[in-house]
């Protein structure tokens, strides 16, 4: 009987450990989406005004102020960030603006 008791423990023990441990890592990993979609979002905001704001401009005067205005915000928001990752955040917000503009206007 105490040998079955052990058992059941180790088992049960076992089980909660792997359930912790799904938790913590689901957990890191959904804060982590969320902090990239936060940044995501920031970018889209920006290519959205800077189109604009600034819509006499051509496409390369766009994106340095777009990069500009992203890392000003960044910055006071207390965000890390590298001058690649805002490009692609630039980048990636531009092609989100423009297929979901054209395929407003395609309707």
């Amino acid at each position: 009987m105490e040998e079955l008791l052990a058992t059941l423990f180790v088992v049960i023990v076992g089980i909660l450990g792997y359930l912790l441990g799904l938790y913590i890592k689901n957990s890191k990993w959904s804060s982590i989406l969320d902090f990239v979609r936060t940044k995501q979002e920031l970018a889209r905001t920006v290519v959205r005004a800077v189109e604009q704001i600034y819509y006499d401009l051509g496409g390369e005067e766009k994106l340095q102020k777009a990069l500009e205005s992203l890392s000003n915000w960044f910055d006071e928001l207390g965000i890390d960030y590298t001058p690649e990752e805002l490009r692609t955040l630039i980048e990636d917000a531009v092609k989100y603006f423009n297929d979901n503009f054209w395929k407003a206007t395609d309707k």
